[in-house]
């Protein structure tokens, strides 16, 4: 559990390695794809003048750009829980390999019920293969990769934009 948190000891070391995972070549419109006008913007958004560009029309509001994160269409979206304890309980899941929201509260020290909404979201990634989540030292890091990977790559069904 050490190794972790000190490979992840804030939210933005957490948020920095999903972007890698998320973005190997370098951010993307989670709309259109493009990465040829997407901008930084202040709380870890990023803006895609692209989209209405390549619509045509210029943009006349904000809300016709396009505004995402790393989080945008994830099972981190619209969650207030940092990201470096959601590597946490994910790593919690790959040691143990089957683990409750009651055992990853002690561990960790989190609400039960807030352990057991991550754990719901974690199952609408993995569905089946969730009760057979294989276990993995975290000194494979490469196998503790694909985990995020999987999830950074599994679209939710909302549309919409992160906040």
């Amino acid at each position: 559990m050490h190794n972790i948190k000190r490979m992840f000891p804030t939210p933005e070391s957490a948020l920095i390695y999903l972007e890698e995972c998320r973005w190997p070549d370098g951010v993307t419109c989670s709309k259109c794809g493009s990465s040829e006008k997407v901008r930084a913007r202040k709380n870890n958004l990023y803006r895609c003048y692209f989209c209405s560009a390549h619509t045509g029309k210029r943009a006349a509001t904000v809300e016709d750009i396009t505004e995402f994160g790393v989080k945008t269409g994830t099972i981190f979206q619209h969650t207030r829980m940092p990201l470096n304890v959601w590597l946490y309980v994910i790593h919690v899941l790959a040691l143990k390999g089957k683990a409750c929201s009651w055992q990853i509260h002690i561990v960790l020290g989190l609400k039960q019920r807030t352990v057991w909404y991550m754990l719901e979201r974690l199952k609408k990634v993995f569905g089946e293969e969730f009760e057979d989540m294989p276990r993995v030292r975290i000194k494979k890091r490469q196998q503790f990769d694909g985990i995020i990977g999987q999830i950074m790559t599994h679209q939710q069904d909302s549309d919409s934009h992160e906040q």
